[in-house]
């Protein structure tokens, strides 16, 4: 932490969608401007056959938790965000 308070800082933002995940990491300047460190988006699948049934699929969560997986392995290890924001869009949340 710096003298001014919480800047600069690492904000790592998480989306966990229907049909892919997004990770953008960001470090936030004493100005508040954004500096992207890193921006990763891949196709996973992950409401494939959800609507059928009203729950995620096994092979298709699979396929998601490798992809974070893989992606946490070469980024900054977790300590290094101070700050975390996961999301996921409706279909996600409701299954």
């Amino acid at each position: 932490m710096t003298e001014n308070g919480n800047y600069p800082r690492t904000v790592a933002f998480l989306d966990f969608g229907t049909n892919s995940i997004r990770l953008l990491v960001v470090r936030l300047e004493e100005n508040h401007a954004p500096v992207t460190l890193h921006n990763f988006k891949e196709t996973v699948r992950l409401g494939e056959g959800e609507f059928a049934v009203q729950r995620l699929q096994p092979h298709a969560m699979r396929r998601a938790v490798d992809v974070a997986k893989n992606h946490a392995s070469t980024t900054a290890p977790p300590s290094a965000h101070e700050q975390a924001e996961p999301a996921a869009d409706s279909p996600i949340q409701a299954a």
